[in-house]
């Protein structure tokens, strides 16, 4: 399920350049920087990466294409979201050789458990 959420996602992003997909630990060189930025803003690599993953998988799970696999509370900011990222992947030593978009689906999957 995870290489379709992949798949689904690298076509969605086709107009964007393949320079832009990179793995974990590129993710993190750009998430560090929007962590401690005083203004964590949607033009940040690392802020599309995260909001993007969230908003596909949640339009997957409304059309009802998946289940869902992660329920993130509508309190939860973006800071939080990308500051478990980094914490979930440097935990986590494969995701430094993951898609981003594969380490981020992790991270909720782990953080943000539906059962919770």
């Amino acid at each position: 399920m995870r290489l379709f959420i992949v798949i689904i996602l690298f076509i969605l992003w086709l107009p964007i350049y393949s320079e832009n997909f990179f793995t974990g630990s590129k993710l993190l060189e750009h998430c560090d920087s929007c962590v401690h930025s005083v203004n964590v803003s949607n033009i940040n690599a690392c802020a599309y990466c995260i909001s993007d993953t969230s908003l596909i998988h949640d339009a997957f799970v409304e059309r009802g294409l998946i289940e869902p696999k992660w329920c993130i509370d509508s309190e939860v900011t973006l800071k939080e979201l990308t500051k478990m990222t980094i914490m979930f992947i440097r935990e986590n030593p494969i995701g430094y050789r993951q898609f981003s978009t594969t380490s981020v689906a992790n991270s909720f999957e782990k953080n943000y458990p539906c059962d919770r």
